[in-house]
């Protein structure tokens, strides 16, 4: 009897796929832990990617879901606004 295509890899070898392709700084998704594991099943490769960016595998490498993680603020810092008087009464 042979084994179910779709359930060809472990969550292990998904999560160390997906761990390695972050390592590199390449951009995580789907297509990319299926290019590089040489197949398996779609929808749980999307659920390990869910689980991994919020975490449940140790704080995710240097990449997210839709490219590499920026560090540092987007924007140019803005101070606090000040309170206007009608709303200290």
């Amino acid at each position: 009897m042979s084994r179910d295509p779709r359930l060809r890899f472990t969550d292990g070898e998904i999560v160390a796929a997906i761990k390695a392709i972050a390592a590199e700084g390449a951009p995580l998704s789907r297509a990319t832990v299926r290019k590089r594991l040489g197949g398996g099943g779609s929808t749980r490769i999307s659920a390990i990617l869910k689980e991994y960016a919020a975490g449940a595998y140790g704080p995710p490498a240097r990449s997210g879901l839709n490219g590499p993680v920026r560090s540092g603020p987007a924007g140019p810092a803005s101070a606090p606004a000040e309170a206007s008087p009608s709303s200290t009464r």
